[in-house]
Parts: C-alpha cells; sequence; structure tokens
C-alpha cells in the first residue's frame, strides 16, 4: 500500500511580515505559530490578506468561518499589540 503524502505547513498565527513591519518583536515566537494543512493555509493566506490591510475583524471572520481556533489567535494578537 501507498502512503499519501499531505503536506504540512507551519505558518504564523499573525503574519510575519506585519510584526516586522510594526517592529512588534520577534515573528517565530513559539506562541504564534501553528501547524496546518495546504488546504487551510489557503483559507488563512486570505485571513492574512485582511490583517494586513488593518481589517481584524474580518481577518477573525474567516478563521471562525474555518474553525481555526479563534482563542489562539486572538492571544497572538494580543502578544502583538493588535
Amino acid at each position: 500500500m501507498r502512503a499519501s503524502r499531505r503536506r504540512i505547513w507551519v505558518s504564523a498565527h499573525v503574519p510575519a511580515k506585519l510584526i516586522r513591519r510594526l517592529r512588534a518583536g520577534n515573528p517565530d515566537r513559539r506562541e504564534n505559530l501553528q501547524c496546518i494543512c495546504g488546504t487551510c493555509h489557503g483559507y488563512k493566506l486570505q485571513a492574512d490578506h485582511k490583517l494586513c490591510l488593518g481589517d481584524k475583524l474580518g481577518y477573525l471572520e474567516i478563521l471562525g468561518t474555518h474553525h481555526f481556533h479563534l482563542g489562539r489567535a486572538e492571544r497572538a494578537l494580543a502578544l502583538y499589540g493588535l
């Protein structure tokens, strides 16, 4: 039997580019990282785009719609003062 290969992504709750732009600290902190599948990574990119445009509610809405853990996302946002 052939094993299926699924790609797993390490993704930041708060996008690294936003953290760097705001000079808010280290984007690679453990509290800011999560492992997600490729499909969820696509949804996360959509949410990240909203957050980078300043739309925090839109970011959380996309994450909630796709069943991401909102508590972790909100803690990461607070960690960087967002």
